[in-house]
């Protein structure tokens, strides 16, 4: 009989992992995604054009890359203008690598596509009113824990609960409840 006792925990990690991929339109809806992923498909179609690329001699195919780069360069337009009605910040490392940046609109945190950062093993993500977390004890009376960070890399999207005065909340800080420690924070502010 063969050793199957290691294919198990295998299977089980490669499920679970695909029940954390958001789909397309989950992606979407988070305007930091958005704009990187319709820029990307608007430099495609651009591409095929600059290139000659052969493709393009059907006029089937032509119309296709013509009306895909309209559709997204009006997906791109809309994104920054959701960004702009936000608060949006970079991340700051602290006493673990961090980077990327965080956008907080509509009771929702934003995590950009290049977002990364190490795993903890209680990582989750505070809203808070203090402006630089390292000035006073965190979590802080103020610290809102929106969620545990389920994968440290890449775009994400986090709901809020509502509170009387979004603006007020000016620091998203990644906090791991077990080690107690601050692995980062974005100073957030509405763009001028």
């Amino acid at each position: 009989m063969k050793n199957t006792s290691l294919l198990l925990p295998i299977l089980l990690i490669g499920c679970s992992a695909q029940q954390f991929t958001p789909d397309q339109d989950a992606l979407l809806s988070n305007p930091l995604y958005a704009e990187t992923y319709a820029e990307s498909m608007v430099d495609t179609m651009v591409n095929l054009e600059i290139y000659n690329d052969p493709i393009l001699e059907d006029t089937t195919v032509k119309a296709l890359a013509d009306s895909t780069k309209e559709t997204w360069l009006k997906v791109a337009k809309a994104a920054r203008a959701a960004q702009g009605e936000g608060q949006r910040g970079t991340f700051v490392p602290m006493q673990q690598y961090v980077e990327g940046e965080v956008l907080y609109r509509e009771n929702m945190v934003h995590f950009s596509t290049f977002f990364n950062t190490v795993p903890g093993p209680s990582l989750h993500v505070f809203l808070t009113t203090v402006v630089d977390p390292r000035d006073s004890a965190f979590p802080d009376t103020t610290a809102l824990d929106i969620g545990v960070m389920t994968v440290p890399y890449g775009a994400q999207s986090f709901p809020v609960p509502e509170v009387e005065n979004p603006f007020t909340y000016r620091t998203v800080a990644l906090w791991d409840t077990e080690l107690k420690r601050l692995y980062g924070f974005a100073q957030i502010s509405k763009p001028f």
